[in-house]
C-alpha cells in the first residue's frame, strides 16, 4: 500500500512540474487585459499574413449575473489578440461585434445600466478597447426597441444598426465570416 502511495505521489510531482515547465506568461498584443494568448516556446502554423481577416461576431445572449464581464465579449478579445500573436497585420484584419436580443444591455451607458442592474457597466472598457483597436462594435435597433433602449441609452461610439438580420447579412455579403 505504501509503494502504491509513493508511486502516485511520484507521478503526481512529475507531472505537476512537467505543467510548470510549460507554464508561459500571459501576452495582450491588442486588446490589453481581455482575451491573454499564451507565449508559445515552440514553432506552430501560423496564419497568412497577406490573407485580408473578416470576422462576424454575434451574441445573442445574455448572462444572469450583471455585475460581470459578458464572457463571450473576452473570447472575441481573444480572436483579435489571437490573429495579431500570430502575426497578421492589423490592416489586414477587420471584425465587427454585433450586440443583440439577451446581449443588448452590454451597450449601455454607466448611468442607464446602473438604473437597470445597480451597479456600472462591467463591459464598457471592453468594448471601448474594441473600438480603439479598430472593431466595430454594433448593436441591433430591433433588440433595443424590445428593450425600451434609447440611443442616448447606449455607449459612445457603438453603431446602431436597423436589425441583426440585416447588419449580419450585409457583413455575410461583404466577405464576413461568422465566428461561433
Amino acid at each position: 500500500m505504501k509503494s502504491l502511495v509513493m508511486k502516485n505521489l511520484i507521478v503526481f510531482i512529475v507531472l505537476l512540474s512537467g505543467t510548470s515547465a510549460l507554464a508561459q506568461k500571459k501576452v495582450y498584443p491588442v486588446i490589453q487585459d481581455y482575451g491573454f494568448m499564451l507565449e508559445m516556446p515552440f514553432e506552430t502554423i501560423q496564419p497568412d499574413p497577406d490573407l485580408d481577416y473578416k470576422l462576424l461576431a454575434e451574441t445573442p445572449r445574455g448572462q444572469k449575473d450583471k455585475t460581470k464581464l459578458y464572457e463571450i465579449l473576452d473570447y472575441f478579445a481573444k480572436v483579435v489578440n489571437a490573429h495579431a500573436y500570430a502575426g497578421v497585420p492589423r490592416e489586414n484584419f477587420k471584425m465587427s461585434v454585433v450586440l443583440y436580443s439577451g446581449s443588448a444591455y452590454t451597450a449601455l451607458t454607466h448611468e442607464e445600466y446602473n438604473e437597470r442592474f445597480g451597479n456600472d457597466n462591467p463591459n464598457l472598457e471592453l468594448l471601448e478597447r474594441f473600438q480603439e483597436a479598430g472593431v466595430d462594435v454594433i448593436i441591433c435597433g430591433q433588440s433595443m426597441m424590445k428593450q425600451n433602449m434609447r440611443p442616448e441609452d447606449i455607449a459612445e461610439g457603438i453603431k446602431i444598426g436597423s436589425s441583426r438580420i440585416t447588419i449580419s447579412s450585409e457583413l455575410m455579403t461583404k466577405g464576413y465570416i461568422p465566428i461561433l
